[in-house]
């Protein structure tokens, strides 16, 4: 499963902050409907266009949103706020190099606009771009060495170019800024992690998990965090995400798939069992439902790689196959699914890193036994 909770497109970059300042933001869950008023009563309002185009962007309208910075933008041409936001509008509708073009444009009308270098750099990222995302970060922060959002960003261009020192650098520095920024504990764990310094990033899920008690995501990695390295308590992490979120959440299924293999590594068949149990008819037909089938015994092997139709649910079905293998005494047939990974998966996924780790732990030397 790719790890995108915390919309790692990053598109938002403060610039809304401003929201509360203007009549309170009254009725913000129906703020396209209350500045669509003032812009009955003023067609030229272009405070009242932008905020209803905020308002529709929130509500995943993006169209609509366009439609009323174009009307901004039309009337007062010369101001980067406007283009900004369309960029992010494009951002949110995967249209990145239109939205570029957007924030070339606010740049441009304002070099010192840090919320447009970050906005590109944001762009380049999802195009994965990451020296020219870097770039943009690094001017950013130039203009302000407080800005925590993109230097936390500039640490995730790192951390995908595999260079988990400097992004680990990065996430300090954002945490030392905003000591409650709970995304930069997530991003620092998961570089943590790459490093296969897990204690450290069970730390930083820790925290995480404080700051935000009721997100899914961070009890789910630091489980597998504690899962790779077998220490205890996974198990109740894969279940306190189904606790918080139930059987139709994104990582739902994933959940359970890794509770159960994650009770039986640690020998306890019971709860094993009722992760696949309490799940039966709960979770939705698509994908990773065939895996769950898989565990319990309805679909066969070959059936399951049948369903795994590219490369990314490959890197899911065989890394899951392999813990299957490995839990009822198969190495060979584990090695193979895990080698499949780490030669041919997709490295940004969870499963690709637990298929790497194990595999690590199978072809590691034996240590000789003490005398």
């Amino acid at each position: 499963m790719r790890d995108d909770r915390d919309g790692r497109l990053r598109i938002h970059d403060g610039h809304h902050e401003g929201w509360a300042d203007k009549d309170d933001f009254i009725l913000a869950n129906d703020a396209p409907a209350y500045f669509h008023r003032r812009v009955q009563a003023d067609p030229k309002d272009t405070w009242a266009l932008w905020m209803r185009g905020i308002g529709w962007q929130e509500k995943g309208e993006f169209d609509r949103a366009i439609k009323d910075y174009d009307e901004c933008i039309r009337l007062d041409p010369a101001s980067s706020s406007y283009f900004n936001s369309r960029g992010l509008a494009y951002s949110a509708k995967q249209d990145f190099d239109r939205a570029i073009k957007d924030y070339d444009e606010a740049v441009r009308l304002h070099p010192k606009d840090i919320f447009a270098f970050n906005s590109r750099g944001n762009a380049y990222y999802a195009k994965k771009d990451y020296d020219r995302a870097i770039r943009d970060f690094d001017r950013a922060i130039r203009l302000d060495a407080t800005f925590v959002l993109a230097i936390n960003n500039r640490g995730a261009a790192y951390d995908a170019k595999k260079d988990y020192d400097r992004a680990i650098k990065d996430y300090d520095e954002a945490i030392r800024l905003d000591p409650n920024y709970v995304t930069a504990y997530r991003d620092r764990a998961a570089a943590h992690s790459a490093k296969k310094d897990y204690d450290r990033a069970v730390k930083d899920y820790d925290e995480a998990i404080r700051l935000d008690p009721k997100d899914p995501y961070d009890p789910f990695d630091r489980s597998v965090a504690q899962m790779v390295t077998r220490r205890p308590g996974c198990v109740k992490g894969f279940q306190a995400v189904l606790d918080l979120q139930g059987y139709k959440g994104y990582w739902s299924g994933y959940a359970v798939i890794l509770g159960h293999l994650a009770a039986g590594q640690a020998g306890d068949e019971a709860a094993a069992k009722r992760f696949l149990a309490d799940a039966a008819g709960k979770l939705g037909e698509a994908w990773p439902l065939p895996v769950v089938r898989f565990l319990r015994g309805d679909l066969d092997e070959p059936g399951l790689l049948k369903l795994a139709v590219d490369d990314d649910k490959r890197t899911e079905a065989r890394c899951f196959l392999g813990l299957h293998h490995a839990l009822k005494g198969r190495p060979a047939e584990a090695l193979a699914h895990y080698r499949w990974v780490k030669d041919h998966g997709t490295p940004t996924f969870v499963e690709y890193g637990i298929a790497v780790a194990e595999l690590d732990r199978l072809e590691a030397p034996a240590k000789p036994a003490k005398p």
